[in-house]
């Protein structure tokens, strides 16, 4: 496999917040997929995923995936204690971020 092909899962997520930030929410829940089928753990897909169904008032997905989110970056803060690198790995979303979003999903 080349490069490109590894980064592929970042420039799906790209296109997606691209489309998301221009009101496009709906085409962007594709690219989204397409990165989180190359990089199941990549928690800001699963973030951006979230905000778009939120978007699109599509709540209860919203909720799924941003509680997937909040599960994977909670296991990879284990995993970091557990192996000493505490605060050597940035995911890009805070647990506020999350948190915050999953309350106005639930909320709607």
């Amino acid at each position: 496999m080349c490069e490109a092909d590894k980064q592929d899962w970042l420039l799906y997520n790209r296109l997606g917040a691209t489309l998301a930030n221009s009101g496009r929410s709906n085409e962007a829940i594709s690219y989204y997929h397409k990165a989180l089928a190359l990089h199941p753990s990549f928690v800001r897909a699963l973030f951006n995923l979230g905000i778009s169904y939120i978007n699109l008032a599509q709540y209860p997905l919203a909720a799924q995936h941003i509680i997937s989110a909040i599960r994977l970056q909670h296991t990879d803060a284990t995993e970091a204690y557990i192996s000493g690198t505490v605060g050597t790995s940035a995911k890009g979303v805070t647990s506020d971020a999350l948190w915050n979003s999953l309350r106005t999903a639930c909320l709607q």
